[in-house]
Formats: C-alpha cells, structure tokens, sequence
C-alpha cells in the first residue's frame, strides 16, 4: 500500500458495519491486515478493551499486508500506521475449540457489566478490576469482562429478534483466547497486553 494512496468506498455489510462502529467508539482504532493461503484476507482491528476483534475481508476491497487507520481507510485514504501497532498478533492457527455458549448468556453478562459499570464508573471510566473480572470459565480458561464487553458494544453478538446464530464458540491456543460469533471473533490475551 503507498502512503495516502485511494481505493473504492468500503463495501457494506458486516465489515462495513464493524469499521463504522469501531471509529464511532474509538477514534484512535488501528486496522491490520494479515493475508492468509486459499482464504480471504483477515482484517484485525484495535479496541479499547485490550481485545482484537478479526473479521475477513470483502474480496471487493483488496488489501494488502499492512497497518491503516480505520478513519483512514473509511475516509478512502490508505496512510501506514506500522509503528503504532500495539502488539502482536493471535497465532493463525493451533485453536482448539473448548465449548459453545449461548448468545443470550453472552448478552445477559453484557448487561449485568452495564449495571456495575454505571454505579462503579468515575472521571477515569470503567475501573480495570471491573474489565479484568472473569465473568466465564469455559473448561479452566477464564474469559473477562473485558471480552464480553468488546463482544457486545461492537455489536459481534446478534440481536435477539436476529434470525442469525447467536451461539458464540470459545477456543484457545496457549496464551490466547478466541470468541467466535457469526459476526466476527474476538481474541484476548491476559499475558499479552495490546495496550
């Protein structure tokens, strides 16, 4: 990609869709492109939440390897952002799967989240114990809310009048945790912070 270089508007659908809500929530938001053999393209994109979330490329809009602003890339405007990657990436593959878990328990944690983070909240924001609480242990691997946050407002769990799956599978491998949903996954690793 060559710096400011243009490319087509950024087609609609969930990828769309993900990209204006991660500007909304962050201005600041990072896009990663990592390229993948006989698969489409997997976009990586920085939260607030110390959690990537991963959704594949649109084979309408080619990008290639690379570090881009989301605002820049929704503005038509392909600038390399390399050095303001946080960390690294999850592992491609080497995921096993630990279980599957209700959309609607997802949701419920989110909400009860929402609860504690308006009566606990202060100048700062949400309090890090707050994020860093494990809400879910799925076969000895705890998932905090931190994750489940970054699954709800980024809107990964459908909603429930949706015809779409709501069951959101969870994986991991070594370090690293994985929430699948039909939208996009989430990836999180306590060793790792991205932030």
């Amino acid at each position: 990609m060559l710096e400011g270089q243009h490319r087509p508007t950024v087609p609609s659908g969930n990828f769309s869709a993900l990209l204006h809500r991660a500007q909304r929530l962050d201005a600041q938001s990072l896009l990663r492109i990592r390229e993948r053999e006989d698969r489409p393209a997997q976009a990586f994109l920085t939260t607030p939440f110390e959690a990537l979330l991963a959704i594949d490329v649109p084979p309408a809009l080619p990008l290639e390897q690379g570090v881009i602003g989301v605002g820049d890339l929704l503005a038509g405007r392909l600038v390399q952002r390399q050095a303001q990657w946080p960390g690294a990436l999850p592992p491609s593959e080497g995921f096993s799967l630990l279980d599957e878990v209700p959309g609607e328990v997802v949701a419920q944690l989110a909400e009860d989240g929402r609860t504690l983070a308006r009566a606990h909240s202060g100048p700062l924001g949400v309090p890090p114990s707050l994020l860093d609480q494990t809400v879910l242990n799925v076969e000895g691997r705890e998932v905090p809310m931190r994750v489940i946050f970054a699954c709800d407002v980024y809107g990964l769990i459908p909603p429930a009048a949706s015809s779409a799956p709501r069951q959101v599978r969870v994986s991991a491998a070594g370090r690293w945790l994985r929430v699948d949903t039909v939208v996009a996954s989430a990836y999180f690793s306590r060793g790792l912070p991205l932030l």
